[in-house]
């Protein structure tokens, strides 16, 4: 049975697949759909104030108030390239993987030719990524205006401030790429945070260290759990370390004498990625005319451009998958959204009459709701076309703090349709 979640994806297409679809004119395209022949043709969005609606719900789909700030490229490519390889890794564990689209936006084209530098990936973490529905990598901050400076010690800064309100901390890394000149002593790589009481700055506070061999790299990685969590209960924007290496002689120093120069965080979170089970308001004013209100003479046809209302054309068609597609470029947004290049959505539709052929994916009930309509349709209806099977929305973008974020979404694109 289809669930709440895929019933306000459903929701939220219909009100704004009756709004002036026509020819083109020019006007941008928002999404793709069945035109009821077996072919997937644009349906634009006339009317600006319909446009800025519907993507203004598609961020309430994703959680999102508005659009993150657009940022082209990044001075260290090492986060994006960790979250990348994460985001193409989840796709290949998917059981429909063919199904999946590796396509990304073409102003992150270069990350794919750069994945060599991210092999060091597959060396596994410290917390289970399927147990997370929100990854966000932590970029390091470059102002240190005001931050206290240590002897022997890198100071590193993560903007925290977009990380969702209400999410539940599974756990946080501190990852350092050693690039190709970094020689490591045998010793110890630790990681420390500055406490405040209520009058006094105390002194720094080891939180976690791993050991270091000549056998290291080309990743180490700290627990920083206890950092970011202090940071979200104190409600602080930012959180602080400090990195340091001590050698087997008991000298210390920072990491950047060594050539550690790659560092950035990775938070996991539970992050309840439902929102669209909120209800999402209406707009109940007035849908007179504007100024991007296509000419009266247009050609417009509300039946014949409408891809979800039953025609002549899906009466004759069984119920299976039709194709349903919100373009990420079309919306504006190529810039801030890495991966994937839009929504493949999908939606159910076709007939459920007797005889129910194999590709309808009829249940039991729905096969006797059939011969008892059959016998007579006043006393019950037939089966509906819905989806049987959904599953799960990967989205890697950009957050306002230049962060990259890896966010999941339950039950968002059908896989299967059936007559229920």
């Amino acid at each position: 049975m289809a669930s709440t979640l895929w019933a306000v994806v459903v929701w939220l297409f219909l009100p704004i697949v009756a709004i002036r679809c026509s020819e083109f004119g020019g006007k941008s395209v928002v999404f793709y759909a069945d035109n009821g022949f077996e072919q997937t043709i644009p349906f634009p969005l006339y009317r600006n104030r319909e446009r800025q609606e519907f993507k203004s719900r598609i961020l309430q789909l994703l959680g999102l108030h508005q659009p993150p700030r657009p940022l082209n490229h990044f001075k260290d490519e090492s986060a994006p390239l960790f979250m990348m390889d994460l985001y193409r890794s989840m796709l290949h564990d998917d059981e429909e993987e063919d199904e999946e689209t590796e396509e990304i936006s073409p102003a992150y084209k270069y990350l794919f030719s750069s994945q060599g530098k991210s092999a060091g990936y597959k060396r596994p973490g410290l917390f289970d990524s399927a147990q997370a529905d929100t990854i966000m990598s932590f970029i390091p901050h470059e102002d240190t205006k005001g931050i206290f400076v240590q002897e022997g010690m890198d100071h590193i800064g993560f903007d925290i401030g977009d990380i969702p309100p209400d999410s539940k901390l599974i756990g946080a890394e501190l990852r350092l790429l050693l690039n190709n000149t970094a020689t490591l002593p045998t010793g110890f790589l630790s990681v420390h945070v500055m406490d405040k009481d209520s009058e006094n700055i105390l002194p720094l506070r080891q939180i976690d260290s791993v050991p270091l061999t000549a056998d290291s790299g080309p990743w180490l990685v700290l627990n920083i759990t206890e950092a970011i969590e202090t940071c979200m209960l104190n409600l602080m924007p930012r959180s602080n370390l400090w990195l340091q290496i001590t050698d087997q002689n008991g000298e210390r120093r920072p990491p950047k004498y060594y050539g550690i120069t790659h560092s950035f965080g990775v938070g996991f979170f539970d992050a309840g990625n439902e929102h669209a089970h909120r209800r999402l308001k209406r707009d109940t004013g007035d849908n007179s005319a504007d100024d991007d209100d296509p000419p009266p003479d247009s050609g417009y046809s509300l039946r014949a451009n409408d891809p979800f209302r039953e025609s002549t054309s899906y009466n004759r068609r069984g119920c299976q998958r039709r194709t349903l597609y919100v373009s990420f470029k079309d919306l504006g947004w190529e810039k801030w959204v890495i991966a994937p290049e839009g929504y493949a959505a999908y939606y159910c539709d076709g007939y459920c009459s007797f005889p129910l052929n194999n590709h309808m994916n009829a249940t039991n009930h729905a096969i006797v709701q059939t011969l008892v309509h059959l016998m007579d349709p006043s006393r019950t209806p037939e089966p509906k076309c819905a989806p049987t099977e959904l599953k799960q929305m990967k989205i890697l973008f950009i957050d306002n703090s230049k962060n990259v974020v890896l966010r999941m979404y339950k039950d968002m694109q059908v896989r299967a349709c059936g007559c229920q």
